[in-house]
């Protein structure tokens, strides 16, 4: 049964043409793979089903309905999964959520939607040897989690077609074996599959189909069996010979050459190829991404090296210059970031038969997920380890702790001199301080969040100035609040979001001691990110010093004069934020200290 077909179809995005007379149909229980030259139009079908391309001459019908005017975004429609060449999650939502979006409101969802997108993720997870937190945003996931999420929204609720735009760019090769059975899956579950790809390899290990396209058009369509791999390429990567071209007698050679250079262009790493001359022979479109450089045509030929030369920064730019003088290889290992991208760089030199230098191939390879991800799981490590610390502390001193305070408080009630009295109080001060302590500890303990409700954060910030304002005009402090938007609501803890704030103001007021000023801000949200709110606390005290600014969120760091605090404050906040799947920043210098809280929402506006 056909699910898709094209009829001599026209499609544009942008106002540029991208396809021009394309006919093709793509049935059910079948992988149908599309092969063609970079820009030759493969990856229209899934801006068409997404509503990123506008049809303005043909048809397209989809499951023997006309789909002439698809609205943006109609690949939220369960029976349509469509993975991107390109990351396409929500980063503030969590796995659940970008797995449902567009399927019932926001937080709303039924119990057998969560149980499809949780089975999905569990499959996935497993085939993949991954493993997560679901409920954690999609922003703070490595890139083969992210991978994951979109798969399962791609493949929940029993769609009728599957398009995968140029996947082997985003998996390793043990990821694209288990890929490949996932879509053997799909094929006996008689789902039509549309695979974009690039390497010929690809489509005879999973296609049972494939489409040639060039300029726009599908030129032809064979059964991959009835063809083997030089006459694949022979049909994607010709081209019209010039008198030239077949004078030289190269036009295999050349062919050869256009379809090695086609993948060189789609690597998930960046290369430049750099020539005898020192001039820039070809620069994918990675490589192009991560330095910014735009067309690579206008690095090519003379001038080129210079143009791109000019792209690099320090440190590493001199050396590097002079490895491929010198044709040596070399490495730069997360030395070397543009943009907040931290990449590794490598020079590779090539030769001919007898040693004669070809010219060099430079490799940029953007690791910066792996780096969030490997400092995320260090931070979560240490939490797991103090929380464990916290517990055992607890438990320990909590009990010999309270029968202390009971004989203190045994010992205060009975008449005493004065001299005796007063120690007694000291003392029963210091083991309330002792307490507090204790107190702050166990708050590591308690990993997740509870008592979620939706509250409005006016109200909330109102009721944490109404509690610290006693003490505000003890202090000579002038406490005052901003409140740009109300109501705003959000779903949160509120006692403890309470605490961060309560943590945050009675730092401030350490800080600045008698006189000064504290503001309580509530931002209204920014239009890009509408489902997360801002907080900022901010004192005219001293500022923090340089050397603790580093590590101001750790456990028993001291930032204040005075010395009669646990250090567990901010620790503490930190973590209560990070429970809730937000961000606390800070910034000081003297005279401004600004602590910003950014909160998810967690409810569809």
């Amino acid at each position: 049964m056909t699910i898709l077909e094209l009829r001599d179809l026209y499609s544009t995005i942008n106002g540029n043409e991208v396809l021009s007379g394309a006919s093709c149909s793509f049935e059910a229980g079948k992988i149908h793979a599309i092969l063609g030259e970079r820009r030759s139009g493969k990856s229209a079908i899934a801006f068409l089903l997404s509503g990123l391309a506008k049809i303005s001459k043909g048809s397209l019908y989809y499951n023997n309905k006309d789909y002439a005017k698809p609205r943006r975004f109609q690949s939220q429609k369960p029976d349509i999964g469509i993975f991107f060449q390109d990351t396409a999650i929500i980063p503030s939502l969590n796995s659940y959520e970008n797995v449902l979006a567009g399927r019932g409101q926001m937080g709303l969802y039924k119990a057998a939607q969560l149980d499809e997108a949780k089975a999905w993720l569990d499959k996935l997870s497993r085939q993949w040897n991954s493993s997560f937190n679901y409920k954690t945003r999609t922003r703070y996931l490595g890139q083969r989690e992210q991978s994951i999420v979109e798969l399962a929204r791609c493949l929940a609720f029993n769609p009728l077609i599957l398009v995968l735009d140029e996947p082997a760019g985003r998996f390793t090769a043990d990821e694209l074996v288990e890929l490949y059975s996932l879509l053997k899956e799909c094929k006996e579950s008689n789902i039509a599959v549309v695979y974009i790809a690039t390497n010929v390899n690809e489509v005879f290990q999973i296609a049972d189909q494939v489409s040639v396209m060039r300029h726009g058009k599908i030129v032809d369509t064979r059964d991959v069996k009835a063809l083997d791999r030089h006459r694949l390429i022979d049909l994607a990567y010709s081209f019209s010979e010039t008198r030239e071209e077949l004078l030289l007698k190269n036009i295999e050679l050349l062919k050869y050459s256009r379809y090695s250079e086609e993948l060189v262009m789609n690597l998930p790493v960046g290369a430049i190829i750099i020539d005898e001359n020192k001039a820039p022979y070809l620069i994918n479109q990675q490589a192009g991404k991560l330095l910014g450089m735009g067309s690579d045509e206008s690095f090519k030929g003379q001038g080129g090296f210079e143009k791109l030369e000019a792209t690099i920064l320090e440190p590493v730019k001199s050396e590097l210059i002079q490895a491929i003088q010198e044709g040596k290889k070399r490495s730069w290992d997360k030395s070397y970031t543009i943009d907040g991208k931290i990449l590794n760089i490598l020079t590779f030199p090539f030769h001919d038969s007898s040693s004669l230098l070809l010219g060099t191939i430079i490799v940029l390879d953007d690791i910066t997920q792996s780096i969030l991800t490997q400092e995320y799981l260090v931070r979560a490590e240490r939490a797991s380890s103090i929380a464990e610390l916290a517990a055992g502390v607890a438990h320990e001193v909590n009990n010999p702790l309270a029968i202390i305070s009971n004989y203190v408080e045994l010992l205060i009630m009975k008449k005493q001199g004065a001299y005796t009295s007063d120690r007694l109080e000291i003392i029963r001060d210091e083991i309330k301080r002792i307490q507090t302590i204790v107190t702050s500890l166990l708050s590591f303990s308690a990993i997740g969040i509870s008592g979620l409700e939706i509250l409005d954060l006016a109200e909330l910030i109102d009721a944490s100035v109404m509690l610290l304002s006693h003490e505000a005009q003890r202090r000579a402090i002038e406490l005052n609040k901003e409140i740009a938007i109300a109501p705003l609501m959000a779903k949160i803890d509120p006692a403890k979001i309470k605490q961060v704030i309560i943590n945050l103001v009675i730092n401030a007021m350490e800080a600045i001691e008698k006189g000064g000023k504290i503001v309580i801000r509530l931002l209204a949200p920014d239009p890009d990110k509408a489902d997360t709110v801002k907080l900022e606390i901010e004192d005219n005290g001293p500022g923090i010093p340089q050397e603790v600014m580093n590590r101001i969120f750790e456990p028993f760091i001291q930032g204040k004069k005075k010395k009669n605090h646990s250090g567990l404050g901010l620790s503490v906040s930190k973590h209560i934020v990070d429970s809730h799947s937000g961000t606390i920043s800070c910034d000081s210098k003297p005279g401004k200290t600004r602590f910003t809280i950014e909160l998810p929402t967690g409810i569809v506006p």
